[in-house]
């Protein structure tokens, strides 16, 4: 818009656009074409309503919300005079600021006001596999009628979801004309199951801003455990426990380990499919691998139980991503009994040798060291023909027959607890004398035998 006359040239310099909200610089000038002065000249300036000034130089000498007044005094010939000034749009559309002079000389500034948008359009994938990746696509457009500047894009990421750059991902988008659309792509890898929330903003120059959040559902491997233990378990014998593992999930379990924690105690024999036993921590360690979706896979530990009471099993499954399972069976451990048997030769005088004729005395003692009572305790002794059974002394009858003394039971010998035998016997025959002694227990699987030789010389 060019100089307006007859006595004075009013002329706006301005910018083409402005966005609301956004400072904008505004100048009025005032010349003089002419040959003559101009005398006492007085700029005014109406303000609209859409328009809020900001600051002026030189100051208004009077001024309202709606109107401005300068006193500009005497213009020569070609001299001229400037006003500039600092405004805000507050909304979108045209505004006009009209400015005269009191010489009749007029002008009209027109601004052209307009607003740009921001939004974001986020495209996911309808399902993710933990420990895959995957990528999420969002779409940053400019819907309104000015050019948005300096847009950025930032990605907040939760937990579950991994990008190399971290936890926040900034993507600049630059500027985006009205109607002008960008597209930025997020390659994640899912590290955690379950839906995985992205918080999404774009902001500009001007306090653009555009939010929105989206989810990424990532199917997870489901693993569930058991153990199954021995009917009974008995203090000092062996038992198989099989551990379980089913995957109930809709994907495979990758690089799957299992680790069973052995009870207070307790101890390792034996593992199968590579288990092997870590002393440190007591614990055998499977590498299982891969588990698909619906299926069972098991493996076995033969451990020996320990001391009799309450024992804790504790069972747990992880991948490459942490535990994924985790089970524990409480079992109550029976004590047993544990007989040990003692034998020795009781010369009548220590350090001797034995010779033919004389007498000495076998002792049998036999010691329960479990840690409980064993019941019905029967001893029987096979003695050789170079000895000559005299008497016995011990807590038991017995019958002999054809140098076979078999004892009648005892009921039980409590835990800790003792019994022994004194057989007194004469030496008939030189040579080494082995005298055969068997126990036998209601509370134990095996009997024990012993051999006791006596050393007799002719």
């Amino acid at each position: 818009m060019g100089p307006q006359r007859p006595a004075a040239n009013l002329e706006w310099v301005f910018p083409t656009e402005t966005t609301p909200g956004t400072e904008c610089p505004v100048k009025l000038v005032i010349s003089n074409p002419g040959t003559a002065t101009l005398f006492g000249a007085v700029a005014d300036v109406l303000i609209p309503a859409g328009v809020e000034i900001l600051g002026t130089n030189p100051p208004a000498v009077d001024a309202s919300a709606t109107e401005m007044r300068w006193e500009l005094g005497n213009l020569r010939a070609g001299e001229s005079r400037e006003i500039a000034m600092q405004i805000r749009a507050r909304s979108a559309g045209e505004q006009q600021l009209e400015a005269s002079v009191s010489l009749s000389a007029a002008a009209t500034c027109r601004l052209n006001i307009t607003e740009p948008k921001l939004a974001i359009k986020v495209t996911a994938p309808e399902d993710s596999e933990l420990g895959q990746q995957t990528s999420v696509t969002v779409d940053v457009s400019n819907p309104g009628t000015g050019r948005a500047e300096d847009v950025v894009l930032v990605a907040s990421l939760p937990e579950g979801l991994e990008h190399k750059s971290g936890a926040v991902v900034t993507i600049d988008i630059g500027t985006l004309n009205p109607g002008e659309a960008r597209r930025a792509r997020l390659s994640l890898t899912a590290i955690a199951g379950g839906g995985q929330q992205i918080e999404l903003k774009a902001a500009g120059t001007g306090d653009l801003l555009a939010e929105t959040t989206a989810t990424v559902e990532v199917a997870e491997p489901e693993l569930q455990l058991a153990v199954q233990v021995p009917d009974q378990e008995i203090s000092g014998q062996s038992g198989t426990y099989v551990v379980q593992l089913e995957n109930t999930g809709l994907v495979p379990a990758a690089n799957v380990r299992a680790r069973y924690v052995l009870p207070a105690g307790f101890e390792f024999l034996s593992a199968d499919r590579g288990g092997r036993f870590v002393p440190a921590d007591r614990a055998v360690e499977w590498f299982v691998g891969t588990v698909n979706a619906g299926e069972t896979t098991g493996f076995t530990a033969i451990l020996k139980a320990g001391r009799s009471g309450r024992s804790e099993h504790r069972i747990s499954a992880q991948t490459d991503f942490g535990e994924i399972a985790a089970t524990e069976e409480v079992t109550q451990v029976e004590g047993s009994a544990d007989l040990k048997l003692e034998l020795a030769t009781l010369n009548a005088t220590p350090g001797t040798t034995l010779r033919n004729g004389q007498q000495t005395t076998l002792r049998v003692l036999i010691r329960n060291a479990g840690s409980e009572a064993a019941r019905s305790v029967g001893m029987s002794c096979e003695l050789p023909a170079g000895l000559t059974l005299i008497d016995v002394e011990g807590p038991a009858d017995y019958i002999a027959e054809n140098g076979v003394l078999v004892f009648r039971s005892l009921p039980e010998i409590a835990a800790g607890d003792s019994a022994e035998f004194l057989l007194q016997v004469r030496c008939s025959r030189g040579g080494v004398q082995s005298s055969r002694i068997r126990i036998a227990s209601a509370s134990t699987a095996q009997p024990l035998i012993g051999e006791l030789q006596t050393e007799v010389q002719n």
